[in-house]
């Protein structure tokens, strides 16, 4: 029986992980064991609502009200610095992803590239026009 542990992903016994790793079909039932494993840490620290974890995330990092209910898939690049926190009596809708670290700026009234819609500049559109190369804007 392989001891699997949540914080790391990794196994008590290495060389079988390595070996039952390079074996596509054991790789996909120690991926759905270890996702049934994080499934039940975060229904028991959970109790107090009706969320299901989607997927592995830095369990650490999310914390859910009471009575909130819906899947949760969570995407976390750097969770040192990132947090989710879901308010009390939330539904959340099938396939929501939360993306964690957007990096989208904060003190901006959006965060749509505006830049972008406007046209380019016509020394721009002559420049390239003049060397015979073909220019592209969304």
């Amino acid at each position: 029986m392989i001891n699997l542990h949540l914080k790391h992903r990794t196994c008590a016994s290495k060389p079988f992980l390595k070996l039952f790793r390079k074996i596509p079909a054991l790789r996909s039932i120690i991926r759905l064991c270890e996702k049934e494993l994080f499934r039940r840490k975060w229904r028991k620290q959970n109790a107090h609502n009706n969320t299901v974890a989607g997927n592995i995330f830095p369990i650490d990092i999310v914390s859910v009200g009471k009575m909130s209910y819906g899947m949760l898939n969570v995407l976390s690049h750097r969770p040192s610095i990132e947090r989710l926190q879901i308010g009390n009596y939330v539904s959340i809708a099938g396939n929501v992803l939360f993306i964690l670290s957007g990096n989208h700026r904060m003190d901006m009234i959006t965060n749509f590239p505006v830049v972008s819609l406007l046209p380019p500049p016509p020394l721009m559109l002559a420049a390239c026009k003049r060397r015979g190369e073909r220019s592209y804007y969304h």
